[in-house]
C-alpha cells in the first residue's frame, strides 16, 4: 500500500494540480504544459501499477 500511496501523493497528485491550474485556452503553454505531464504521470502510474501488484503477492 506505501507504494501505490506514496507515488500517487508524490508524483501524480503535484502533476494533476499543476496541470489543473494550466488555461487550456492558452494555445502554446497549454500543449507543452500537457506533452510535459504526460509522459511523467504516465511512467508513474506505472511503477504505481508495479506496486499495486507487487503487494498483491506480499505476505506477513
Amino acid at each position: 500500500m506505501f507504494g501505490t500511496f506514496g507515488v500517487t501523493a508524490a508524483f501524480n497528485v503535484p502533476r494533476n494540480n499543476a496541470l489543473a491550474e494550466v488555461d487550456p485556452e492558452d494555445g502554446d503553454d497549454a500543449e507543452a504544459a500537457w506533452k510535459s505531464f504526460a509522459g511523467g504521470w504516465t511512467r508513474w502510474n506505472h511503477v504505481r501499477a508495479v506496486a499495486s501488484l507487487a503487494a498483491l503477492g506480499w505476505e506477513d
